[in-house]
């Protein structure tokens, strides 16, 4: 039987360049679906020798292009995790926790729910502007016809509105 070298799947071109092979990227995925944060994973004293700002550059780059991919999806299973076990949390209703760590889990929470807007929005976002239909025209009228005044700007503003619309319908 022989023996395969793993293949350098972060290429490199010079020897300050950063290589990762298929198992030390598989590890790094792991690691953020289990909702790591990268900046631990390539905290001082990591395994894969590197610092995060190499890795980005790195991952910034075309050839690299499958790997960042894969390491964005990761990350997206990375916040799904996170956010299932606070849904996790907030399902346990037997343990309620004092008042000051409620805050803390509610500000948590919001920030979780913001990131997930932001990195996941087919799943987490609201629906854009886009989606809103813009071809309806909703006029909202507030007033007060308490005075002669008013009454009469008012079936201005109204003969004006129709005045407009014989000149569409024209």
């Amino acid at each position: 039987m022989t023996e395969t070298k793993p293949s350098n799947i972060i290429t490199a071109k010079s020897s300050q360049d950063l290589m990762l092979t298929t198992t030390q990227v598989n590890d790094i995925c792991d690691q953020l679906i289990d909702s790591k944060q990268i900046s631990e994973i390539f905290s001082k004293g990591n395994p894969y020798k590197i610092s995060l700002r190499q890795f980005y550059d790195q991952l910034r780059k075309p050839e690299n292009s499958e790997i960042k991919i894969k390491i964005e999806e990761s990350r997206k299973l990375g916040i799904q995790t996170l956010l299932e076990s606070l849904i996790r949390i907030y399902s346990n209703t037997n343990n309620v926790p004092d008042p000051n760590m409620v805050m803390w889990l509610k500000e948590k929470s919001r920030f979780c729910q913001f990131l997930a807007e932001k990195i996941i929005p087919e799943l987490y976002g609201v629906k854009s502007k886009e989606m809103i239909n813009k071809g309806t025209v909703n006029n909202i009228v507030v007033s007060w016809l308490d005075s002669e005044e008013l009454q009469q700007k008012y079936n201005q503003y109204e003969e004006i509105n129709q005045a407009k619309t014989k000149i569409i319908d024209q």
